[in-house]
This record gives C-alpha cells, sequence and structure tokens, in this order.
C-alpha cells in the first residue's frame, strides 16, 4: 500500500512512506530551501518558484510531486504551468498532469543518490481582486523548518498601501517596479504568502 505525507510551501510534495511492492520505507528526502518570486498586476499573479531537495540516501529515484494552487472565486486555475529542471544546454522539461481532486498538479522529480538537487515551477493565474496569495504553510508537514528561504513580492509602484507576507527586510523601486523582499533562516512558515494592495 502507498501511504502518502503533505510537503512543501505552495507547494505539497506527496513521497510513499511505504513502497507498494516490497513494503520498504521511502528514501528519506529534505526540502532545505526554496526561493518565490510572486509577480502581480492588476489581472495575473505570477510564480516562479525555486525549490531546493537533498536525496540522504544511496539510490537514484523519482519522487512523486502534487502541487496545489490557490484557487477561489476570484483566483482561476493557472492557465500557464511550466515545471523543469536548469541544465547548460536548456531546460529539462517535466511532464505534468492535471489533478481531479484538487487545484493542482502531479509529476516526478528525479533524485540522484546523495545529491542535492534543484527545479522550477513557473505558473500565472488570473485574479479578480487586489490579493494574491501563494501556499507556503504546508512546509510543516516536514516537521523541520526550511534552513534558508527568499519571498519577493514584484509590483508597480503605483500600487497603494502594499502590505505583504513574511514581512519584509528590502524594499526598492527601480524604473517604476517595486521589488519587496524576505529573507528567512530557519523558517516555518505560520500562514501562507500574501500580498495586498490599495
Amino acid at each position: 500500500m502507498l501511504r502518502i505525507i503533505t510537503i512543501g510551501a505552495y507547494l505539497v510534495i506527496l513521497i510513499g512512506v511505504l513502497l507498494a511492492q516490497d513494503n520498504i520505507k521511502a528514501p528519506p528526502v529534505d526540502f532545505f530551501q526554496e526561493e518565490i518570486t510572486l509577480v502581480v498586476t492588476d489581472s495575473t499573479a505570477s510564480v516562479k518558484g525555486i525549490y531546493h531537495f537533498r536525496n540522504n540516501t544511496d539510490r537514484d529515484f523519482d519522487m512523486p510531486v502534487a502541487f496545489p494552487f490557490y484557487t477561489d472565486s476570484l483566483n482561476s486555475f493557472p492557465h500557464f504551468i511550466e515545471a523543469y529542471i536548469e541544465k547548460e544546454d536548456g531546460k529539462q522539461v517535466l511532464p505534468h498532469r492535471q489533478l481531479t481532486k484538487f487545484a493542482g498538479i502531479s509529476l516526478k522529480i528525479p533524485l540522484q543518490a546523495g545529491q542535492e538537487m534543484t527545479w522550477n515551477l513557473d505558473y500565472t493565474q488570473k485574479i479578480g481582486s487586489k490579493r494574491a496569495v501563494y501556499i507556503i504553510t504546508s512546509t510543516a508537514a516536514w516537521k523541520k523548518p526550511l534552513e534558508r528561504a527568499t519571498y519577493t513580492f514584484i509590483a508597480p509602484a503605483n500600487f497603494a498601501d502594499i502590505t505583504t507576507w513574511p514581512a519584509p527586510d528590502t524594499s526598492i523601486v527601480i524604473n517604476g517596479i517595486r521589488s519587496i523582499i524576505s529573507h528567512k533562516q530557519n523558517f516555518m512558515p505560520t500562514r501562507d504568502m500574501e500580498i495586498f494592495w490599495k
């Protein structure tokens, strides 16, 4: 029987705790770092996510991943989605399929024995309010904080009264674009990544 657990940061990763055929525990994997960039306009929210994993075992395997999207009556399912690994000669696209039980996709992440790896997921969705959300509270399922995390919000500088979480430590405006950045260490999110404006 394949039992799965939920992990991630607006990412929900499903790792088999028991392998189907031989009932052997799945290899331990650390999700130890992420960089999330959330870009908003009047009508869209675009996310660029970079996720870092560490395979602590002596064997290669593909890790099943289920990635949910924040959707409601004002936030549509993404119309653009791309999962990939950056290579020196270009992108290695990771095939995915849309899930039916919740708003998300599933895919497999290749992990090499004893190695750290990084994969990316970009998506864009339409939004119908002055608010955008990226789920990061699912990190708690790992039962350990992220070693490092960077959360960047990018918005037009003319957006008024911008509020973000995680709380920022840097805010700059260049050519009419505001970048708001939060750097975290040993971080366990207590709420989701959000931006509001007027």
